[in-house]
C-alpha cells in the first residue's frame, strides 16, 4: 500500500497543471468573488485563453463554468478531476 502523500505527490508530477497555476487561479477567483463577481462569471473570465495560459487548466474552468451555470455544485464538478483537485480542496469548497 502506497501512503497518501506519497500517492498525491505522484499525481501532482504527473499534472500538467502546476502548481504556480493553481496558485494564481484561486488568488484570481478570490478577488473576483470579493468583489461581488458570481461565481459563474469568475470562471467564465477565467476560462479565456488570455487570463489562463494553460490549456488544461483552462478546459476544466470551462467545465466549472458551464455546470455552475446550468446549477450544479462546485465541488462535484472538481471531484470529476482528481488529477487535479484533490479531496482537501473540493471539501474546502
Amino acid at each position: 500500500v502506497v501512503p497518501a502523500t506519497e500517492h498525491s505527490l505522484a499525481k501532482r508530477l504527473r499534472n500538467p497543471v502546476s502548481l504556480l497555476f493553481m496558485d494564481t487561479l484561486y488568488s484570481e477567483i478570490y478577488t473576483m468573488l470579493n468583489s461581488g463577481m458570481p461565481i459563474y462569471q469568475s470562471l467564465e473570465m477565467l476560462s479565456h485563453p488570455t487570463q489562463t495560459p494553460n490549456s488544461e487548466l483552462r478546459r476544466v474552468i470551462a467545465e466549472l463554468a458551464r455546470t455552475t451555470l446550468a446549477g450544479g455544485r462546485l465541488s462535484e464538478t472538481m471531484s470529476r478531476f482528481p488529477w487535479l483537485f484533490d479531496r482537501m480542496q473540493v471539501c474546502l469548497v
